[in-house]
């Protein structure tokens, strides 16, 4: 009888070893693919404001062709920040995860959430990506007879600086789940 009480405890821990190693496996893959794909989307985001403030700095070029270029831009990743938006909606609604994949998938929230007020169709917590902010004040601008290019660039400074930011916090989180996971 207590050999058959050991024999169901023993089952029972190495089932639940082979759940952990699962999970652990599962997010180690699952994340870093993330990390990877968020990597690529912020250089992306980086250099498009580059070029947007290079481009409004020389009056020769018109407004509404960096509104065009800009908008070409914002396809160029979209599957990718979609893809991105999608999952990080998708383990915010599970909530199951532990503190460091909650605090992980709440950093990847706010890295794209502008808070504009206008709800983004890809995740209903995203109200605006960058993107669109850009385009929306570029397009504010491209209707304002009196365009301000200094402000313009003024804004994409802020931008350039407010990603840096949110880029390093996502990536304290990374770092800090990655951890979490491998311990």
């Amino acid at each position: 009888m207590l050999s058959d009480a050991i024999s169901i405890l023993d089952k029972i821990i190495s089932l639940l070893q082979n759940k952990n190693a699962r999970e652990k496996e599962f997010l180690r893959e699952y994340i870093v693919q993330l990390f990877s794909d968020l990597s690529s989307v912020h250089v992306d985001y980086r250099n498009s404001f580059i070029e947007f403030r290079i481009l409004i700095e020389d009056s020769r070029v018109p407004i509404s062709d960096i509104q065009h270029r800009m908008s070409d831009r914002k396809q160029t990743l979209k599957h990718i920040r979609s893809k991105i938006i999608a999952l990080t909606n998708e383990l915010s609604h599970r909530n199951k995860g532990s503190e460091e994949l909650n605090y992980f998938v709440s950093e990847l929230t706010n890295y794209f959430n502008l808070g504009s007020g206008r709800s983004s169709s890809l995740h209903p917590m995203i109200t605006q990506t960058w993107y669109t902010t850009l385009l929306d004040i570029l397009i504010h601008a491209g209707k304002n007879k009196a365009f301000n290019r200094n402000e313009c660039q003024q804004w994409s400074a802020i931008f350039l600086d407010e990603i840096s930011r949110r880029w390093s916090a996502v990536a304290v989180a990374y770092a800090k789940l990655v951890v979490s996971i491998t311990l």
